[in-house]
């Protein structure tokens, strides 16, 4: 094992990571900065509400994509436990862009291809529980949330890799805690529900 390469390919996962597809969407379709624009996150769900789902759904595919493919090349260089150490550094990337002074999006998109490339069943599942969610509450914050606490339970369950199961646990505490002002605004009844922008919020 080269672990130099390894090293390389862990900060050019980063690197990767930070790229902001939402920042880059926003800049190519409409020319304007998207961290100035409703939540002020340059994730899929406020390019989404800024631009419409066109632009939200490139920028969810692009920040997906990275993480997949971050994960994807670590599995098949190394193994799991190299697809968890390029995913997570993805997913860092994604949170804190060396671009963009290191504040990004909230990791969602971005957990979500790492997890994809490392357990497609269980990525599905997390899906169709956070569309549930979404379904039902109306709330993105919320599905995520919850999508995100389940995953490490889901792992826990069918996936037999404990580089894995460390991820889910790793990648659900990022997610949750990028979604902190999230809680606080599901708290106090002044989050924004789907089809819904509002002022700016941090």
């Amino acid at each position: 094992m080269n672990w130099w390469l390894g090293i390389i390919l862990v900060i050019a996962s980063y690197v990767l990571g930070s790229v902001a597809f939402g920042y880059v969407v926003a800049r190519a379709v409409a020319g304007i900065d998207i961290r100035n624009y409703g939540s002020g996150n340059v994730g899929a769900t406020n390019t989404w509400r800024t631009l419409g789902w066109k632009a939200g759904l490139i920028a969810f595919a692009g920040d997906f994509a990275k993480g997949a493919v971050a994960a994807w090349l670590g599995k098949l260089w190394g193994g799991p436990a190299w697809g968890v150490a390029l995913g997570i550094a993805a997913v860092l990337g994604h949170t804190y862009p060396v671009f963009l002074q290191f504040k990004g999006g909230k990791a969602v998109a971005t957990g979500g291809g790492v997890l994809f490339a490392l357990n497609p069943s269980i990525t599905l599942l997390a899906l169709g529980i956070w569309g549930a969610i979404l379904y039902i509450s109306g709330y993105v914050s919320l599905a995520s949330l919850i999508a995100a606490a389940c995953t490490p339970f889901l792992l826990l369950m069918f996936e037999p890799s404990w580089a894995v199961r460390i991820f889910g646990i790793i990648g659900a505490s990022i997610v949750i805690w990028r979604h902190r002002s999230n809680i606080q605004r599901l708290r106090t009844g002044t989050e924004n529900r789907i089809g819904r922008s509002g002022k700016r919020r941090d």
